[in-house]
């Protein structure tokens, strides 16, 4: 066999409805394994669907020495090598009767390094309990099963579109939409509009070598939510000055969500905002809206905009600190027309002061939606105290809020911590969104759906 990076995973996985019809096919607990059956348990699996019961169907002694913890996150651990899952390939399979159990290898289509996943039950026909998954590097890449195969079309796990947010005003904006695709099980269960950081940013939000919003689309398909991004305006058209956050980034979030939601595929679907940074910080703004079931804010900083810039340029080194602070400090007293004319960090002082009235906390407390706060622990941008501390401490008596901060991730949620010689996130991986964290994303969208869709997604 190739060499392993073997990792003894126990799992069983099934989509949320194979795992209905799977179930059907046996009398007892565990399903008859077939292709199919184990096709659609990978493919659970990697969705990270149901894992709890998932989990139930290995043998009892391999459970009792494999935390339900390391079941979940085996395959994740390899991503950092392999690059996140595109989809299944080619199948075969072996018996060994002298030790009672059938192999079913299914070739796994990666970003950066294919993988053959080796899945092992017994074979008693009152017995057929999971007995391991290997995940072996693949001697070389399969070609992509099409049509002309015997393989099933499993093509990839994400439809994406073109399209354009603002099309009828004087900014359109380049625009993807990506959907799950349901045919290979993947339900649609909600829609996400992502709003980018600071800075002029594409659609994929491309900073050095990664992609963050585009890693994001997808991997979020796998889990049944479909997703818009777009370029920001600022991107789009370097000459465009905005005003107030209003023109630069309120504006185009809601055309996108708007376009998103006149799509047939989300007919009755409800649509979270995603924001990064601080496009994580203006989300409250954003949501007054009302066209929106809940936020996700990632890696986004309760400290003022303006006295971040401030930081950033006194870091940056220069040769006139009392001059800079004396003008952020003269910012309030100035009068419209002055403001108007006043230009500092890059921005113009109108800008500046729009920001200085808005309070996120204030406006998360008011709108009482559901609201996911994450953050990576090795964030190089925002520190914990600054970040998710800040509002769960801030926010603590609010019970629709939730957290999670991911050790050894940084600010995309990425296991990239390259740094450049002034000590700033360098990005010079591809390495992508950790897709443990994106699960967890998912679950908490799964678990916070309108009433009469509530579901999870395990």
């Amino acid at each position: 066999m190739n060499k392993r990076i073997s990792v003894l995973v126990t799992l069983v996985l099934l989509l949320l409805l194979p795992v209905q019809s799977i179930a059907q096919k046996t009398d007892d607990s565990v399903p008859v394994w077939t292709e199919e059956n184990v096709r659609q348990y990978l493919q659970g699996y990697i969705n990270g669907e149901e894992l709890e019961k998932l989990y139930g169907y290995y043998d009892l002694q391999i459970r009792r020495y494999m935390p339900e913890t390391t079941f979940a996150c085996m395959l994740t651990e390899l991503e950092w090598l392999t690059g996140g899952f595109q989809q299944l390939g080619s199948y075969r399979c072996f018996e060994e009767p002298e030790r009672g159990t059938m192999t079913h290898i299914i070739h796994l289509h990666m970003e950066k390094q294919d993988l053959e996943a080796c899945f092992t039950h017994k074979t008693a026909a009152d017995d057929r309990e999971v007995m391991a998954l290997e995940f072996i590097l693949a001697a070389e890449s399969a070609p992509e099963p099409d049509a002309a195969t015997d393989v099933p079309a499993n093509a990839r796990n994400w439809r994406e579109t073109d399209a354009c947010v603002g099309a009828e005003t004087a900014y359109p904006l380049d625009t993807v939409i990506t959907f799950p695709v349901e045919e290979n099980g993947n339900r649609l269960i909600a829609g996400c509009v992502f709003v980018h950081d600071a800075g002029a940013l594409d659609k994929n939000a491309t900073v050095g070598e990664t992609r963050f919003f585009e890693s994001l689309a997808r991997k979020l398909s796998l889990m049944g939510i479909a997703s818009i991004r777009y370029d920001k305006r600022t991107y789009a058209y370097a000459y465009f000055r905005p005003a107030t956050v209003q023109e630069e980034v309120v504006e185009d979030a809601l055309l996108a969500a708007e376009l998103l939601s006149q799509q047939p595929e989300m007919s009755g679907k409800p649509i979270y905002l995603i924001g990064h940074g601080f496009g994580a910080t203006v989300l409250p703004r954003i949501a007054q809206d009302g066209s929106f079931a809940g936020m996700i804010l990632i890696g986004s900083s309760t400290k003022p905009y303006v006295d971040q810039l401030l930081e950033n340029a006194l870091a940056a080194g220069t040769d006139d600190t009392a001059a800079l602070k004396e003008s952020v400090a003269a910012l309030p007293k100035l009068t419209e027309q002055e403001a108007q004319q006043t230009e500092l960090f890059g921005h113009s002082a109108c800008y500046l002061l729009d920001l200085e009235q808005y309070d996120p906390i204030r406006m998360i407390k008011q709108l009482s939606l559901p609201t996911y706060i994450v953050q990576g622990r090795e964030d190089a941008s925002v520190t914990e105290e600054e970040g998710w501390k800040a509002y769960q401490e801030a926010l603590k008596e609010q019970r629709f809020v939730s957290y999670n901060c991911y050790r050894g991730l940084n600010h995309v949620l990425a296991r990239d911590l390259s740094l450049n010689a002034d000590g700033k996130p360098e990005y010079a991986i591809d390495a992508g969104i950790e897709s443990t964290a994106v699960r967890d994303l998912a679950q908490w969208i799964g678990k916070n759906l309108p009433q009469a869709e509530t579901m999870e997604v395990e």
